[in-house]
């Protein structure tokens, strides 16, 4: 374990993370002790991640802002902890092993999907030409 000391901007970025995604999510990517160790890090006193931590915190809250711009946080959370053809395992579970690069192509793949437009539009446009013969 390598030594910790309080990085506010992740300290922030574990608080966001925590009133959205949960401790438990949090705490399984992030390598903390137990399933709510990652609970008390914005707590004074506590000494915060250590250094893999830490790296796992910012790559897990960079997935959090590209998915959230578009989808709710369950949505985000179940991402997280689904299994991912694309990343092999659970992304958070990928997080936890330091493989942040196929975890953050596949938020990518999510987020240029959502750009390509919402389904619902075509929808709209099927009823302005009414019912196809």
């Amino acid at each position: 374990m390598t030594p910790r000391g309080k990085d506010k901007e992740v300290i922030w970025y574990a608080q966001v993370l925590l009133d959205s995604i949960g401790a438990r999510i949090l705490s399984r990517l992030s390598g903390a002790d137990g399933p709510l160790g990652s609970y008390t890090w914005p707590e004074p006193g506590d000494p915060g991640p250590d250094t893999e931590q830490t790296a796992r915190v910012r790559t897990a809250y960079y997935v959090y802002r590209m998915l959230s711009s578009r989808h709710p946080d369950d949505f985000v959370s179940d991402w997280l902890m689904t299994l991912n053809v694309f990343v092999g395992q659970r992304p958070a579970d990928a997080i936890a092993a330091d493989e942040f690069a196929s975890v953050l192509q596949a938020a990518q793949l999510v987020r240029e999907s959502d750009m390509l437009g919402d389904p619902s539009d075509d929808e709209e446009e099927d009823d302005e030409f009414g019912d196809a013969p």
